[in-house]
């Protein structure tokens, strides 16, 4: 029988990076609901929520990264969940993109994760210890056109993600990404202005309908909790069956 304390996650530290709006908002949300001290990074305006410690971090700078990682580290003394969610999203077709852009994207959306990684596991590891979720996309797994620097970062931070879980899974650390499919934020409200859009939604996502932030978050209790402790190096595909045609 399955015991609902084991999604309790009292006495334990979440970091989410890019938790101010959005998928990282509700993951804040359902990780502090559930009992964790949470502590999200923000770029730019700082939300008014007191119950979540926010620290301002630029995360394409290397030093923003290492600085908020120890910032957390003095403020509770260790870090036992991270939740990579910070990304951006714009067009880039091969035609038009240039280095700025590219580098804008997978700067943000990889390489950061990668950072984040590198310094919260080296205090996971003398603790023997942790759950790093990453947040990719279903662009990760199948192309989708005018996106190439969003598909490569996205299928770059899957690959980081089964790397890492071989590499860390001797230190009891556990690392697993979700791809969502497409989940009503700022970052998609462009796209879910445009009625040819939605109707290609409603045409080819079983469920006929996008995606809410919350409906993202449950996932990322169960990873960040011990009901997935044997679970690690997998990609939990949440994207109302849009994918249940490869």
């Amino acid at each position: 029988m399955i015991k609902i304390s084991l999604f309790n996650l009292k006495n334990k530290v979440a970091l989410v990076t890019g938790g101010a709006t959005g998928i990282g908002k509700a993951i804040c949300s359902v990780l502090k609901e559930s009992g964790a001290d949470v502590v999200s990074t923000y770029h730019k305006n700082k939300p008014e929520d007191d119950s979540i410690t926010y620290l301002k971090c630029d995360v394409q700078k290397k030093s923003h990264v290492i600085k908020t990682v120890r910032k957390v580290i003095k403020l509770y003394g260790k870090i036992d969940i991270l939740v990579n969610n910070a990304g951006i999203f714009f067009p880039t077709p091969i035609d038009r993109i240039d280095e700025k852009a590219w580098h804008n994207i997978l700067d943000t959306n990889l390489t950061a994760a990668m950072l984040f990684c590198r310094e919260v596991s080296r205090y996971m590891k003398s603790r023997k210890s942790g759950s790093i979720i990453n947040i990719a996309s279903i662009a990760g797994l199948q192309a989708f056109s005018s996106s190439l620097a969003y598909n490569v970062s996205k299928s770059g931070l899957i690959m980081l993600t089964k790397t890492l879980a071989n590499d860390l899974g001797k230190y009891n650390i556990r690392v697993n990404a979700i791809a969502p499919g497409v989940i009503s934020t700022n970052m998609t409200k462009a796209l879910l202005n445009n009625k040819n859009f939605v109707a290609m939604i409603k045409s080819t996502v079983p469920l006929r309908r996008e995606g809410q932030p919350e409906e993202i978050a449950g996932a990322a209790l169960y990873l960040a909790s011990k009901a997935s402790s044997y679970t690690t190096g997998q990609v939990f595909v949440i994207d109302g069956g849009w994918t249940c045609h490869l």
